[in-house]
């Protein structure tokens, strides 16, 4: 008990050390000295329209790097600050009136929201304003029959059903799983 105790989480690993650091320290009294959160998902917790609105950056450099844009933007920096503006406010404003939203601004929004996710008006209304990330990548590129990576959104892979709500499997990951299992397993023969 006196040694140091650390908790190493990755992916979905993240929030379940983090439920483990709580479970031992209310049900047994231990203590961990730090958590190591490796590609967090905790981002994803249910945080409310936080989620919708923290993403929406994210979701248009995407957009913006598929060419899923109806006007593609030459300038990304400039595209993904004014995504990013319009996340922290028009946005979010919006998203908290909730059934409150005008008639005006619920037939606006969505076009908004299609010019910086590249998705269409009618699949965001259809979300009600809220698209979340495995929807977003099953949905950026489905008219192309691909989806967008999990983990690297630059990865574009095959849909496996072109009417899947959400992403199937990890593009990044199918891409390269086999050449680092190979090179893991030639470093442990060695």
């Amino acid at each position: 008990m006196d040694s140091p105790k650390f908790l190493i989480g990755e992916s979905y690993g993240t929030f379940r050390s983090a439920a483990l650091s709580n479970y031992l320290q209310a049900e047994n009294g231990v203590y961990l000295n730090g958590i190591v959160l490796i590609s967090s998902i905790l981002q994803f917790s249910p945080m409310g329209d936080m989620t919708y609105i923290s993403l929406l950056p994210t979701y248009a450099a995407s957009a913006w790097y598929h060419k899923a844009l109806q006007d593609q933007p030459e300038n990304p920096k400039t595209f993904i600050d004014d995504a990013r503006r319009f996340a922290e406010t028009e946005y979010a404003s919006a998203l908290m009136k909730g059934a409150r939203l005008s008639a005006t601004e619920k037939a606006d929004l969505p076009k908004k929201l299609a010019r910086y996710t590249g998705l269409s008006e009618d699949y965001l209304l259809k979300a009600n304003l809220r698209v979340n990330g495995g929807q977003f990548l099953a949905d950026l590129q489905r008219s192309r029959g691909l989806t967008t990576g999990v983990y690297n959104a630059r990865f574009s892979g095959f849909a496996i059903d072109l009417l899947s709500e959400y992403v199937m499997s990890d593009t990044q990951s199918d891409a390269i799983t086999g050449a680092f299992t190979g090179a893991f397993n030639v470093l442990r023969a060695k």
